[in-house]
């Protein structure tokens, strides 16, 4: 694990999801490795918050994609067409 690269908090939105989950996992492991240090605990939770946020947010906006275009094929099956 890497812990020398950092995800900055404002790149988060533009960073892929891979980057993302490896950073979450980076910071868990900071997490445990910093249990004397609590201000730096307390920090290194906070970015995990912000991390997760973020995946569940693509999580969830890749739920809602994929059911949009589920009923748009279903509508765009039902629709009449103009024969002449």
């Amino acid at each position: 694990m890497n812990l020398d690269k950092e995800l900055h908090k404002d790149a988060y939105p533009y960073a892929p999801e891979g980057k993302l989950s490896q950073w979450m996992e980076t910071l868990e492991y900071k997490r445990r490795v910093s249990v004397r240090n609590r201000e730096n605990a307390l920090n290194i939770e906070q970015e995990i918050c912000y991390v997760f946020r973020e995946l569940e947010i693509r999580k969830r906006r890749k739920e809602i994609h994929e059911k949009y275009m589920r009923n748009r094929y279903k509508n765009r099956a039902k629709t009449p067409r103009n024969r002449v």
